[in-house]
């Protein structure tokens, strides 16, 4: 799986920015919400994590420029900390590395 920027805690976004469609979400399907919301809870061994994120530093300037902490919610390191442990995930440099990373796949 290959990620650019993704919201690794929907929890943390919904308490965060009072989302009404993640609010809506978390009560139409409970169930499927507290399995889901987390993405820790559904990573496994089988399956290799490659992921990019911007940093808190260009978020936080997305963040005053727009007057508001949307970008650094959704986007911040919050989400990288938050798996980074797992030995299946790796963090790629730029969003240049993207195609590289696809191609290098297809080979395989």
């Amino acid at each position: 799986m290959i990620t650019n920027n993704a919201q690794t805690d929907l929890q943390y976004v919904k308490n965060k920015l009072n989302q009404p469609n993640l609010i809506n979400r978390s009560k139409q399907c409970p169930v499927t919400w507290s399995k889901y919301n987390k993405i820790v809870n559904v990573l496994n061994n089988d399956v290799l994590y490659n992921v990019f994120y911007k940093g808190d530093d260009f978020c936080q300037k997305q963040a005053e420029l727009r007057g508001n902490v949307r970008s650094l919610v959704l986007h911040g390191d919050y989400h990288y900390d938050e798996i980074k442990h797992f030995p299946n995930v790796s963090k790629f440099n730029s969003n240049r590395d993207i195609i590289p990373l696809i191609e290098k796949f297809l080979e395989e």
